[in-house]
């Protein structure tokens, strides 16, 4: 494909991979500076990371395409120690630091995956991260970004497999009005809340009401419960890079990521529930 400014497929393509590569930035620096407790700086760079590459893939669902990530073996394993070393956790295999750094990518994509689904206004969720992938990405537009923390530099080659995956480009669709629009001079209240007594509202507002996070879920048989001991581990029915539900009064309301706040968890809300997805998940 010629590189035409005139060409509007072209424009799209340029625009969707501009504003990827300003998300995946944005959420790589979030996400390793929460954990490493330094800011981190992310940006583009026209220097490729060299030699035989370390592979990681990820899809979206129900997306088509991937983003694959590719870096130095020795740099990647130099990130992971760092992330552990935050985490009070030295002298781990290198296997072990490569996945820590996936764990880290599955938090920015979990991200993008939520700017996705608040663009396309349907549900969009990251798919499982694979980790140390033997094949490569045939083809595909790629881009460089350059992670700094402090002295030390990793630079990740970033391959964008299917055209999905180059929406974010496109402008939002006006929003509609929730309810409709009165006519210049008409006595219909344009307000919804019009005629509401909002002092029956103020009576809710000191109301408190329980708010919990939710990891995930398991079904156990019994004969296995009764098993359980100290060290015991119950898998949960979701993977490291989904997003955690936000839970007030046993009703879903928001997903996000877990950070850490000055020692404390927390989530960093990045995706609302749709009204109708709300009654879907009340429990």
């Amino acid at each position: 494909m010629s590189n035409d400014p005139g060409n509007p497929v072209q424009s799209l393509v340029h625009e969707g991979i501009k504003r990827l590569r300003e998300l995946l930035a944005k959420h790589l620096s979030v996400a390793l500076s929460s954990m490493l407790g330094e800011h981190v700086e992310t940006a583009e760079t026209s220097t490729p990371p060299a030699g035989d590459l370390c592979w990681f893939r990820q899809t979206f669902v129900p997306l088509d395409g991937s983003l694959w990530f590719g870096m130095s073996r020795a740099e990647v394993v130099l990130a992971g120690e760092k992330l552990l070393s935050a985490a009070g956790l030295t002298g781990e295999a290198p296997e072990t630091a490569i996945q820590t750094f996936g764990e880290i990518l599955g938090q920015a994509t979990g991200a993008l995956a939520s700017d996705y689904a608040a663009k396309a206004r349907r549900d969009i969720r990251a798919g499982n991260l694979e980790s140390e992938v033997e094949a490569k990405p045939q083809g595909g537009r790629q881009f460089t970004l350059k992670v700094k923390a402090g002295a030390d530099i990793l630079l990740v080659l970033i391959a964008v497999e299917g055209v999905d995956l180059l929406g974010l480009g496109d402008p939002p669709p006006p929003k509609q009005p929730a309810y409709p629009l009165s006519p210049a001079g008409s006595d219909l209240a344009s307000n919804p809340l019009d005629g509401v007594n909002t002092r029956n509202l103020d009576l809710l507002l000191d109301v408190e009401l329980p708010i919990s996070v939710s990891f995930g879920r398991a079904q156990l048989a019994l004969k296995d419960v009764i098993k359980l001991t100290t060290g015991s581990i119950v898998e949960l029915n979701r993977t490291v890079s989904e997003p955690v539900d936000v839970i007030v009064n046993n009703c879903v309301i928001a997903r996000g990521e877990v950070v850490v706040v000055e020692g404390n968890f927390g989530v960093r809300i990045k995706q609302i529930v749709s009204k109708q997805e709300r009654m879907k998940t009340v429990t």
